[in-house]
């Protein structure tokens, strides 16, 4: 009888697992493609070395590949004819101190054909031109919440036409837009000068996608979430939650841009 060398040999000791096939499989694509990277890089530092017309050329290429692959797992950019999205105005934010420095409204902005995002936009005071009264009007106009029936694309009120403009991306925070370390960011950039959208991500905030007839999550916000739709499409290379950001984000640029209350350049 002849004994058995037990230690740390491949596949535990010869014997091969079939539930880590899979495992073993996204190991070997994932060692192969980081070998391929590591290749372009000692290439394009290689290049480097050499003329400055090659090595250049090299990087723009190694760029455009990158961004190639990035568009294709976003699932190409969203589809924009230069003008801004509808948006629904839904009255302005009650409660912030006289002296606050910015005021802040309710907005929804349909970032696709039936997608709707929630999202605060706050202004710095005196971006509104002289005498616009819409904030007054918001606030006559009782309980300014989403429930409220709102007014329709083209009421967003329009600003003074040179005020900068950020869009605030919101982290992983469950609250997003309403999470506060979020509105403290917000209310700051806005006391300096700046118009500030901040938009709930999809699966955070007011935009919660899977809910029960009762209005109820059915699967927890946040990361939960985003990973329960993600793992639906990743098999498939693509990436719902950037995708969706992606366009969120876009959409959002083009309505401070296309409505004229702030510089297009610096949206």
């Amino acid at each position: 009888m002849t004994s058995t060398r037990l230690g740390f040999a491949p596949n535990l000791d010869g014997y091969v697992d079939a539930a880590l096939d899979l495992q073993r499989h996204v190991e070997g694509r994932t060692r192969r493609r980081l070998a391929e990277w590591e290749e372009r890089a000692a290439r394009i530092a290689s290049a480097a070395s050499g003329a400055r017309a090659a090595s250049e050329a090299d990087v723009r290429r190694e760029g455009e590949r990158v961004r190639a692959a990035v568009l294709r797992g976003l699932g190409g950019l969203p589809p924009s004819d230069g003008t801004a999205p509808p948006v629904r105005w839904c009255g302005m934010v009650s409660g912030l101190p006289d002296d606050a420095g910015y005021g802040i409204e309710r907005l929804i902005i349909e970032t696709a054909p039936g997608v709707h995002a929630t999202a605060n936009l706050y202004r710095p005071t005196g971006d509104r031109p002289a005498g616009d009264q819409t904030a007054d009007l918001g606030r006559s106009a009782g309980d300014a919440t989403l429930s409220v029936p709102a007014r329709r694309v083209g009421a967003l009120p329009a600003g003074r036409g040179d005020t900068p403009a950020v869009v605030f991306v919101c982290g992983h925070a469950d609250e997003a837009k309403a999470y506060p370390q979020y509105q403290a960011v917000c209310a700051r950039l806005a006391r300096a000068g700046l118009v500030v959208l901040a938009l709930d991500p999809f699966g955070q905030g007011e935009r919660l996608g899977y809910l029960d007839d009762t209005g109820r999550p059915l699967v927890n916000p946040g990361t939960a979430e985003h990973t329960y739709a993600g793992l639906q499409s990743w098999w498939l290379g693509q990436s719902p939650r950037a995708g969706s950001c992606t366009r969120c984000a876009g959409r959002s640029i083009c309505s401070r841009r296309c409505r004229g209350s702030t510089e297009a350049g610096s949206a």
